[in-house]
């Protein structure tokens, strides 16, 4: 299918004039991270209590703030306020560098990251395996 001359003509001309929106250019920016790798993971102290009340996996949300402050912490795991203690306190032992915009501005970033739970063998500990970091919203700064 062909467009008549007179539109083919007319989108000539807004092109060439700039009149068209151009596509507003992707923003990326960098994901908060611990400052010390892993340490999400390490500082886990899931009680050995709760080995049988936690569910297979949970993914938890937080927000680093500009200034690497822990805010807002949530999980989808519904098994009392038991867990979420533990991953605020885990949060708060760890230290964090906010993410950035492109000209490397500290930003405000929520995230989510999923958490599967693995029993640690005979010692009945529960070991909680921390995966990737997923931005999921920008805050302002």
């Amino acid at each position: 299918m062909t467009l008549p001359v007179s539109k083919c003509v007319l989108a000539a001309i807004v092109l060439a004039s700039g009149i068209a929106a151009a596509e507003p250019p992707q923003v990326t920016l960098s994901r908060p991270a611990e400052q010390r790798p892993g340490c999400l993971a390490e500082e886990m102290r899931i009680p050995r209590a709760m080995l049988g009340h936690l569910p297979d996996s949970t993914n938890l949300e937080f927000t680093v703030s500009a200034d690497g402050e822990i805010r807002g912490v949530a999980s989808d795991a519904h098994v009392g306020r038991g867990l979420d203690t533990q991953f605020r306190a885990a949060l708060s032992r760890c230290a964090w560098t906010a993410a950035t915009d492109l000209s490397g501005v500290p930003v405000t970033r929520r995230v989510r990251v999923p958490i599967r739970f693995e029993s640690a063998g005979d010692s009945g500990m529960v070991v909680a395996r921390v995966g990737t970091f997923e931005p999921i919203a920008v805050a302002s700064r």
